[in-house]
């Protein structure tokens, strides 16, 4: 989040932010006014994680620029980065007193909260953030706290103010899928919220995503693959969609739709292959399942990933898999 604000911010100034996330190093010009020549040599330091330098920048820039936000979100997130969380919240405090819609700084406002372990005060932020932007994506943090019941009370309210907001729907299915005890009653609540995000937005891909995962959580397999197919109809590079489609076929046995999945899936994004695929394979599901079922796990890898594969059929005969 904080590069993406950067990246926002360096548009307002009309410098090409691709510049920056590949060489890390923005020019200056000295034309340029001397509060943008400030920032930029900030964000450099930041760029390098020199934050104590980008700090001094920083505090310099803003007793000519007292009323600027954005310095005192930066302010903040360097005082973040040096783990001086008292003096990051005074920071992003002063920039929302300046800009009080400046949803990143309560996001990051509410991260300083939850180091210090003031959960009210991270509550109050995140949920500010909602009612300003409530699809900010980052909503996600309010579930690192343990907060579904105070996330879910945010989006009712902005439902309230504005009943076609398909995102909001969308944050209050989040919370119900989420929810830690994983109630079937609270996954029928999260079908409905996802469906009504899906009738005001029906591209929401999003939102078909989840859909099929709550539809997998309660093992309704054959619908949970059809919200995997219209979440990839609308993205078509979706790689986590085609990796959870993988599995949904391999539960129904339907083995080679399963493949063509995971290899459309590792395909878009190779990592898949060496990450979630692998912990999957692995799973302690597979030294209590019979060895067939082992062994057409092992017919899938191969096809994938012939190491990975390897490792898999000696993990097999270790534990004494008769092949």
């Amino acid at each position: 989040m904080m590069f993406k604000r950067i990246g926002e911010l360096l548009s307002e100034l009309g410098i090409d932010q691709s510049k920056f996330l590949s060489d890390k190093k923005l020019n200056i010009d000295e034309n340029m006014p001397d509060s943008t020549k400030d920032l930029i040599k900030g964000l450099n330091f930041i760029s390098m994680d020199e934050y104590k330098s980008a700090l001094h920048i920083f505090k310099e820039a803003v007793k000519g620029n007292p009323q600027n936000a954005d310095i005192y979100f930066l302010i903040g997130i360097c005082n973040n980065e040096l783990e001086d969380y008292h003096k990051a919240i005074e920071a992003f405090k002063q920039a929302i007193h300046i800009k009080p819609d400046y949803a990143d700084a309560h996001f990051n406002l509410g991260l300083s909260y939850g180091k210090i372990r003031r959960r009210n005060e991270v509550i109050e932020a995140f949920k500010q953030i909602i009612l300003i932007k409530p699809d900010y994506f980052e909503y996600a943090q309010y579930y690192q706290y343990g907060l579904e019941l105070e996330a879910e009370e945010a989006y009712k309210q902005v439902i309230q103010i504005k009943p076609d907001y398909a995102e909001a729907y969308f944050g209050l299915g989040i919370c119900y899928y989420k929810y830690e005890h994983h109630q079937y009653n609270l996954y029928y609540l999260a079908i409905e919220a996802f469906e009504q995000a899906i009738r005001i937005k029906p591209d929401y891909a999003e939102a078909h995503y989840y859909l099929g995962k709550t539809y997998s959580g309660l093992e309704r397999k054959n619908e949970a693959i059809e919200a995997y197919k219209q979440a990839i109809r609308i993205k078509p590079d979706y790689a986590e969609v085609y990796y959870e489609l993988g599995n949904s076929y391999y539960y129904s046995r339907r083995y080679t739709e399963a493949i063509e999945a995971y290899k459309q899936a590792i395909r878009i994004k190779p990592e898949l292959a060496v990450g979630d695929f692998k912990e999957y394979i692995f799973c302690i599901q597979i030294f209590n399942d019979h060895w067939i079922s082992a062994m057409k796990k092992y017919k899938i890898l191969k096809e994938l990933n012939s190491d990975l594969a390897d490792d898999l059929l000696e993990t097999i005969h270790h534990k004494e898999y008769r092949l």
